[in-house]
């Protein structure tokens, strides 16, 4: 992997892991909004969906230049991860907030939003990169 391709990739994962905190926080606040420890008890949402994007994504070739330059190998990679790594996530964080049921309502925000932002995301990064020939 080349210097530029490793930038690349980091900021493409920086982006990764912005998109989870975001939703963490935004979540958090929005249903518990004042909280003072607002970070801390994001955590429990921000954790697993964090590991399991790391543990999913990597595998599946979300983050081989060759993928991530190509706006639709990035969608299928990106959609493939996020398929894979979101449900799991979900059910962690349940059992981390000691959870006996998983509202559908938060599944379909988690499953859609996470999954257009991730999917969005990368595919700017593809048009970004092949306009910029990075």
């Amino acid at each position: 992997m080349t210097k530029t391709e490793l930038q690349n990739t980091l900021i493409l994962l920086a982006g990764d892991l912005a998109i989870f905190l975001i939703f963490a926080l935004v979540g958090r606040e929005t249903h518990a909004g004042g909280d003072p420890n607002l970070i801390a008890n994001a955590l429990p949402t921000l954790v697993p969906f964090v590991l399991m994007w790391l543990i999913a994504a990597p595998p599946l070739g979300v983050y081989r230049p060759t993928v991530y330059r190509a706006i639709l190998p990035a969608i299928i990679r990106t959609l493939a991860a996020w398929i894979i790594s979101g449900p799991v996530a979900i059910l962690i964080r349940a059992q981390l907030l000691q959870r006996t049921a998983i509202p559908l309502p938060f599944v379909a925000v988690t499953m859609g939003l996470n999954g257009a932002l991730l999917i969005g995301w990368h595919v700017f990064m593809a048009w970004w990169l092949r306009r910029s020939g990075r």
